[in-house]
Order: C-alpha cells, then sequence, then structure tokens
C-alpha cells in the first residue's frame, strides 16, 4: 500500500478521482493534496476538470499535472464550460471501475478513504455506491465545525427515501462507473448532479452508508450549492424532481409529486415575505394540481401564504392584532362558559 503520490501511470486504474474545479485558488491545492496522499493497494488517477478559472486556480493544477504527470490528468478546456459540461466532460474521462468525486473547495481528512471505500464495495456486490459522512467548516468562522449528516439519516438509502429528501455529501461519494449512463448519452433535460448520479445508482443496488467521518465540506459564499439563495434552490430542486419523475417513466410518482409539494410550500413561503404575489399563485395552483386532494399540504395553508403575498401590509397589520384577538376571543368564551354553568345550577 502506498501513497497515490508515489503511484506509477495505469491505463487501467481501480478508482478514478473526478475532481470538479473553478474559482477554487484558495482552496484547490489542499483539495489535490488530500486525494495524492491517500493510501492504497490499487492504482488511482486524479482527473481534474478545470473550468477556465478567472483566478489562480488553473495555474496551480498545471503545476500539480506537470510535477505528477503519472497520476494526474488535467481537463483544460479553452472556454468556460459551465458547471454541467464541465462534470459531464470529468466524469466522462474517468477510466476506473469505481469513480468518486470531489468538489475543488473540499477536501478529504482520512488517507485511508479510498482503500475502505472500495474495500467495501469489494465485498458487497449488491451496493451500486458508498458514501460516509463529513465535516461542515464555515469560511467566515460564524458556526464551529459539526457533522454534515443528521442522525437519521446516517444509514442507507434507496430511490424512494431519495427523492424524497437527499443529503449526501458529494465528496463522500464512491460508486461503480458502470451503474451510470454514458455520459455523452446523458438524458437531455435532467442536470448532472451529485443528486442524479445518486439516484441513477440507485436503481442498480444499495446506497450504502459508512458510519466514518472522512472529509470535509466546506461552506462559503462562493460555493456551488451553498452560494445558491434560498429561492432558487427551492425552484431547482422543483425542478430537478420533474425531471427524474419523467426519466423514471412515473414509476416514483406519488413519492416525487409529495417531494415537490414539501418543496412548493417553504418556496412559497420565500415569494410571501417578499410580496411576490404572482409567483405565490403560480406555485399554489402548481402544489393543487400535483396535490389535489390536499394530502401532502392543506389547501388552508396555500390560501394563507398567498393571502400573505397578496397583501403583505394588511398581513402584517392582522398579525400584530392577532393575539389580543385571541385573548379577547378566550374571555368571552371563558365568561359565556361561567354564565352557563350557574345557569345549570341554579
Amino acid at each position: 500500500m502506498k501513497p497515490v503520490r508515489e503511484q506509477i501511470s495505469s491505463a487501467t486504474p481501480k478508482v478514478s478521482v473526478a475532481l470538479i474545479t473553478y474559482n477554487h485558488g484558495r482552496f484547490i491545492v489542499q483539495a489535490i493534496e488530500s486525494v495524492l496522499m491517500q493510501e492504497t493497494d490499487f492504482p488511482v488517477e486524479l482527473v481534474i476538470g478545470e473550468d477556465c478559472s478567472t483566478d489562480a486556480t488553473r495555474e496551480i493544477v498545471k503545476d500539480y499535472a506537470v510535477r505528477y504527470p503519472s497520476v494526474i490528468r488535467a481537463l483544460l478546456p479553452e472556454r468556460n464550460l459551465g458547471a454541467h459540461e464541465n462534470a459531464k466532460t470529468t466524469l466522462g474521462s474517468c477510466r476506473g471501475e469505481y469513480v468518486a468525486y470531489l468538489d475543488g473547495d473540499d477536501y478529504w481528512t482520512d488517507s485511508k478513504k479510498l482503500q475502505a471505500q472500495v474495500d467495501f464495495l469489494d465485498a458487497h456486490p449488491g451496493s451500486a455506491l458508498c458514501f460516509h459522512d463529513a465535516l461542515v467548516q464555515y469560511e467566515d468562522n460564524s458556526s464551529a465545525l459539526h457533522r454534515f449528516l443528521p442522525p437519521e439519516l446516517r444509514c442507507d438509502r434507496t430511490t424512494e427515501s431519495l427523492l424524497n429528501r437527499y443529503m449526501i455529501f458529494t465528496g463522500a461519494m464512491v460508486y461503480r462507473a458502470k451503474c451510470v449512463p454514458d455520459y455523452s448519452q446523458w438524458p437531455s433535460g435532467l442536470e448532472l448532479s451529485d443528486w442524479a448520479l445518486t439516484l441513477m445508482c440507485s436503481v442498480h443496488g444499495t446506497i450504502s452508508y459508512i458510519d466514518k467521518v472522512m472529509g470535509v465540506y466546506r461552506r462559503h459564499e462562493g460555493g456551488t450549492w451553498g452560494g445558491i439563495a434560498q429561492e432558487r434552490r427551492y425552484r431547482k430542486q422543483i425542478q430537478m424532481l420533474q425531471d427524474f419523475n419523467r426519466y423514471f417513466s412515473y414509476r416514483y410518482d406519488d413519492i416525487c409529486r409529495k417531494a415537490m409539494v414539501d418543496r412548493i410550500i417553504p418556496l412559497m413561503e420565500c415569494y410571501a415575505t417578499d410580496g411576490k404575489f404572482a409567483n405565490a399563485v403560480r406555485y399554489a395552483l402548481m402544489s393543487l394540481r400535483l396535490d389535489p386532494m390536499g394530502r401532502h399540504a392543506s389547501w388552508s395553508k396555500l390560501g394563507r401564504l398567498v393571502f400573505r403575498a397578496c397583501i403583505p401590509a394588511l398581513h402584517r397589520g392582522l398579525s400584530a392584532r392577532l393575539p389580543w384577538s385571541i385573548r379577547l376571543y378566550r374571555s368571552i368564551k371563558s365568561r359565556c362558559a361561567n354564565r352557563t354553568t350557574l345557569a345549570g345550577g341554579r
């Protein structure tokens, strides 16, 4: 077993590490070093997709590719491809039996991570993908380090559970390459994301959890997901669920509908807070189409959110008077009850 940095070139690596990066100049060295420190008894290749960064990322990647030519293959497009195309190109260039994914602003902390996950997949042919937990690190130190996964999600996943709630650290995944369709034939309209990759794998086997913390997910404003406004995040998730539902030929239609409604409600909260009436109505109607019987969201709740978006000033005024109104109602009700009791005792 030797560190990846000391390995010789192999035409048939056991594992390909796909490192996706754009404008990660402050973090990319730590990401690359966390791959090179991996100790394995199998060959590893590091495929870096550098998407025409405007900072020092490209120069750093090129320098590492020169220093470790037997391990690193740097993909350096002449123009910015965008996150979707860069991921597709990088993953499509991987030659390994297994693929590990890492974003350029995250990093691994355990030098035996790849060995542990490959050993697990070799021993469990029914598993299509395995993942572990990570620590969340805030660049602005606004919060202390904490585990990425809540206790209830430190477990194996299925297609159904992934559709209902997706929460897996991208840098924690190692999957069987054969479980994902040819990237050049990736379904049109379906965004290539860690969520999509995990779902693709889930129809071929178990998504298995290894109860170890072996990486760090970095939260900062420039992050691919962490930097997205909450409103846009919910919209993207709803769109992805629509795409998944169509891709799976509506096999999981009820789960997808519920998952979409679960995201429409907080999205409408955003619109209500901002007073965006038209958007709130649009998604209220969408929720009613998805859930006409009100199994997943009550019509009264949708109505309240539309009302808040329609007349925010009036809503604030009524909300301010609501506690007083409730106290008055309870007082009147109590007095009426006392009178009824007294009358009955005569």
